[in-house]
């Protein structure tokens, strides 16, 4: 969700980016659950990070170390496989999505 849409929605939008999109990501604290609202790439990194890493996708190393400079470069990991990867890694971003293991759009 971007800063505008946020906003509808009732949230604190100070310090956001515009054109930034964003996705809830829950953590606990000694008073409770909190959500921090983080880039969705940023937090898509997380996530294939704690899966074992971008090799995750397969392929070259190239076009992996490309994704995951993608990702760290904010963009979302569809954009980055699109534009950096091949169809099988296109086809394996899709399923870790559709399985809920990493955030999609």
């Amino acid at each position: 969700m971007n800063k505008n849409e946020l906003a509808q929605l009732g949230l604190d939008t100070d310090g956001l980016t515009p054109d930034a999109d964003y996705v809830p990501n829950p953590f606990t604290a000694d008073d409770g659950v909190h959500v921090d609202l983080v880039y969705r790439a940023y937090l898509q990194l997380e996530q294939i990070n704690a899966l074992g890493g971008i090799s995750v996708l397969g392929g070259s190393r190239e076009r992996l170390e490309d994704i995951y400079g993608g990702l760290e470069d904010g963009m979302d990991l569809m954009t980055a496989v699109a534009r950096f990867g091949d169809d099988e890694q296109q086809q394996r971003a899709q399923q870790l999505i559709a399985a809920g293991k990493i955030s999609g759009s």
